[in-house]
Order: C-alpha cells, then structure tokens, then sequence
C-alpha cells in the first residue's frame, strides 16, 4: 500500500495530511462508542432516533470545526447532514461525497458505517484546508441507509430539483477490512467516466480498482436519479470484506485503521482530478 502513503519527502498535498489516521481512528472511536461521543454520553449503536441525533450534533460540530456551515435536511422519518465548500476558481464542477451514518441495532456499526463516516469527514477537513480546489464540493452524511436508502433517496431527489448539475456522487460504505493485503478497491456500478477516473489513478498510484455490479448502498438512490455516481468499498462482492459486518463484533478493534487511511488517500487524489 505504499504508493499511498506519506514519505519523508513530502511537498505538500496528500502526502502531507499525516493527521487522518489519527483522526479517522477518534472518528469510529467515538461513532461506535469505543469513547465517549459527548460529555457524559457514549453510544451502543447508531440505530435509535437518540443515537442519531447525538451523532449528528457530533457531525454537525466537526464539520464546523473545521470552517464549514452545516445544514440539516429533514425528510419526515429522518434527516441528513450537508456541508457544501466552493471552489477556488470559477465555472467549477459539483461533486458528492457522502456516506450513511445509521447503524442497525445491536451493532457498534464501526465497520458499517463508521469508517466510511471517517473518510467523508476527513475529506472534509483535507479539502477545506487546500489552497486551491478545482470544484465545488458537498460532503454528506445520509440517514437510515439500513432501512432502504431513505436518508440518500430524499437527498438525490432534491439535488435532481435543485441542483440538476450535480456531475457527480462518491458514495463510501465499508472501508475496514484487506485480509489478503493487496489493497484493493472495489466501486460499485460505476457510470464509466467515474470507472475511468478511478481505473486511471489506480493504475497511476497502484491501487487495484475492481469495478462490479451492486446497487444494495447510497449510490443506487443516485443512479436513480439520473446521476453520475459510483460506490466505494472494500471488497465486499470479492469476498475480502469484514465478517463481523451486521454483528455486535462489528467493533473499533476489528478495524484495519491502515486500509481505512490508505483508501482515503487514493479518494481525495481522485476527486481532487474530478471533472
């Protein structure tokens, strides 16, 4: 995985932030109640209306933390959590990264979702801390992904309404496990310019890229909306994916902190060349 990495050498960019282990690792810490997610308050799971709201206080918090303003967008049974970040220069594209926060009951969650959580928040904070930025950004963190997609379905058709320009949405879920070590990553069901440019950088940074056909996360609410979009993932369809996923074993110490930071990485090279 050392194509991703920092090295001695660093010039600036990705290679840089040697910050996001750290912080991914306080991120599922806290998401899936290793630690405390606020005074006196520690989490079980993130499957009650309670546990959501503490999590959204929590995301609303860090995402201003680090200089952005967000915004709750309530649909009825839920509600998501939006942050938008423009771009250095004009006639900038708009792109997604989004990630579901909801957990299923009697399950930390840290693998489903905490970890892709992690990697959307940290783009946050590696974006927002760049000079230049090439496009207009929305970081988005989705509720009730495990009860049918409802938190991303709501938000996809709000963006086709309002912001039919959308160019794009990276849509992160499970990021925890490379038993085998090669340091894949699969997306799924790409539109084929987004496949392009995941293939491309990839090759470029050697990252195996596996594209497949799954629609089972947030991605598929916007592919049914008409967007570009892909999903980012270890390999769940493969078969190298972690085995305590929907179980109360889908805990903090059964993270692989490394696979989580080393695709973070390679994400923020792609959606920095993003189009």
């Amino acid at each position: 995985m050392d194509a991703a990495q920092p090295d001695a050498g660093c010039a600036g960019g990705v290679e840089c932030a040697t910050w996001i282990e750290d912080y991914q690792r306080e991120i599922v810490s806290k998401l899936s109640g290793e630690s405390a997610i606020a005074e006196q308050l520690t989490i079980d799971s993130r499957f009650t209306l309670a546990e959501r709201n503490a999590v959204r206080d929590y995301l609303s918090a860090e995402l201003a933390r680090y200089g952005l303003e967000p915004v709750r967008h309530s649909y009825g049974t839920g509600t998501n959590i939006i942050a938008r970040l423009p771009a250095t220069r004009d006639g900038a594209s708009l792109i997604l990264l989004g990630s579901h926060f909801d957990g299923i009951d009697n399950s930390p969650a840290a693998g489903d979702n905490a970890t892709g959580v992690a990697l959307v928040l940290a783009a946050a904070r590696y974006f927002q801390e760049q000079e230049q930025r090439d496009n207009d950004m929305i970081f988005a963190f989705f509720d009730e992904e495990e009860r049918g997609l409802l938190g991303s379905s709501a938000y996809a058709a709000k963006l086709r309404s309002e912001e039919p320009d959308l160019a794009a949405a990276h849509i992160f879920d499970l990021v925890s496990w490379d038993v085998d070590g090669d340091g894949a990553v699969e997306i799924w069901s790409p539109s084929p310019e987004l496949e392009s440019l995941y293939r491309g950088v990839g090759d470029e940074l050697g990252v195996p890229v596996q594209p497949v056909d799954f629609d089972s996360s947030d991605h598929a609410a916007f592919i049914g909306n008409g967007f570009s979009s892909v999903g980012v993932s270890e390999e769940f369809v493969a078969g190298d994916f972690n085995p305590n996923y929907h179980t109360p074993q889908d805990s903090y110490a059964n993270i692989d902190f490394d696979y989580l930071a080393y695709v973070s990485r390679f994400v923020f090279q792609v959606t920095a060349r993003a189009q």
